[in-house]
């Protein structure tokens, strides 16, 4: 216990707080940095892919685009010759080995297409062009020199470019299409090769078909903008795609006019895909003719010689000279699934020995399950017929055949498989039993 304080000393003081020490601080702000604008970059571009349709790099402007895309087919396929004494054959081949380039350049308006066909079969000797099937290849059933020119599938005599065209959409009305492509004549021919409904085309348009060629051609998609009309309006040189100085036909004055008009009642559509796979809720509706007129004379050094082997004639250029008129009318169907394609063909060939004349039908159908179950059920009947039998070397022709496909990527990867009987009219152990199954995958 602290006692009392004695005078004389200090009383202690209390204690006292401390005054609390502040300090200011200004923080600055940092420096702007200056913005960067990506699209300003002229080398800057988008890539998207899409199942199908390949890989696309094309440029912020719009104005450069390039699409790639692979597409493979592989076929087995089993015959039964219905002569007796001939074993059944099988074949199994790559049918289809394609890369494709697509797109556009320096303008949204100037489009490019680059095809390759690189399987033996593609680039093996074909029938591609009018002289070839007239001067050669359709006459191959009464002359083996011309047979010759086309059953050797294994070797390659053909190059590999496909497509390589240029087109200039400006003009609505009018574009201008320049290159080597697809003549648009037949519906048929015109189906993509990847979007057939049966392993291949009927044989009416193996018979009166045009196959790729080099040529100009006015066209539109949407002519007078009523959603309603399209046209073709070209020139070809007639010799067949990737000709050369030594094609049959080469440096002859003969060409390839043609004209093709299409009428879509219902609006347009992609008319070059048959099968309804989308299951259009409305009915969709195309409706086409075409006229080709084939021109040939026999100045070319390469032509005469071979048009006197196939035909046994002298090199007379008045007696090899001839010309071809060719017709088809067409017309396609698609409604919840359901597809029908049907086209009559005719041609009448002038001024030349065993004319080709004739004419021919073809009907294809096909019904798509549905979306969740994308099985088809595809049947097709075509015929060929001569104009005159007395004149033309065309025999009667049958083709009758169904089949299932399976879309398990839409296009992109599917599997056909068919039974087609195959008779020529009046003839007896004529008949084919064909049975193929093929393959498709495409990026």
């Amino acid at each position: 216990m602290i006692g009392p304080v004695e005078p004389g000393f200090a009383t202690p003081a209390e204690p006292v707080a401390a005054a609390p020490v502040t300090a200011s601080v200004t923080v600055l702000p940092a420096p702007a940095m200056p913005a960067v604008d990506v699209s300003a970059d002229p080398n800057a571009a988008t890539a998207s892919f899409t199942r199908g349709n390949g890989l696309e790099i094309k440029s912020p402007d719009g104005k450069f685009s390039l699409t790639a895309g692979l597409r493979a087919q592989i076929l087995d396929e089993l015959h039964e010759p219905a002569a007796s004494g001939s074993p059944p054959r099988n074949y199994t081949l790559l049918r289809q080995a394609r890369l494709i380039f697509s797109g556009n350049a320096f303008s949204k308006d100037i489009k490019y297409r680059l095809e390759l066909g690189l399987s033996t079969p593609e680039m093996g000797s074909e029938a591609a062009s009018i002289v070839d099937r007239n001067a050669a290849v359709l006459l191959a059933t009464r002359n083996g020199a011309a047979a010759s020119l086309i059953t050797d599938r294994d070797v390659i005599s053909q190059g590999p470019i496909l497509d390589a065209f240029v087109d200039f959409t400006q003009l609505r009305d009018a574009n201008l299409h320049v290159g080597q492509g697809k003549v648009p004549f037949s519906l048929e021919a015109l189906f993509g090769d990847g979007s057939l409904q049966g392993a291949d085309r009927s044989i009416a348009n193996a018979e009166f078909g045009f196959d790729r060629d080099i040529g100009v051609d006015l066209r539109s998609t949407d002519f007078l903008g009523l959603d309603m009309f399209r046209y073709y309006v070209g020139v070809y040189s007639g010799e067949g795609r990737n000709a050369t100085l030594k094609s049959v036909g080469g440096g002859d004055l003969g060409f390839t006019y043609l004209g093709r008009f299409e009428v879509f009642p219902m609006g347009t559509f992609d008319n070059h895909v048959s099968s309804d796979l989308e299951r259009s809720s409305a009915p969709k509706l195309a409706l086409g003719m075409a006229y080709a007129m084939a021109q040939m004379d026999a100045t070319s050094p390469a032509a005469r010689p071979l048009l006197s082997r196939v035909l046994g004639s002298p090199t007379d250029t008045a007696f090899v000279d001839f010309n071809t008129h060719n017709f088809t009318a067409d017309a396609l169907f698609r409604m919840h699934g359901f597809s029908a394609m049907t086209a009559f063909h005719y041609r009448k060939v002038t001024t030349i020995p065993l004319p080709r004349s004739g004419l021919g039908w073809t009907l294809q159908t096909g019904y798509v399950l549905s979306k969740e179950t994308p099985l088809e059920i595809a049947a097709t009947f075509t015929m060929v017929r001569p104009t005159d039998k007395a004149s033309s070397s065309i025999d009667q022709f049958n083709e009758l055949g169904g089949g299932l496909n399976y879309y398990f990527y839409g296009q992109g990867l599917k599997v056909q498989a068919e039974y087609t009987h195959l008779w020529l009219q009046g003839k007896s152990n004529t008949d084919d039993n064909r049975i193929r199954i093929q393959l498709q995958a495409a990026l």
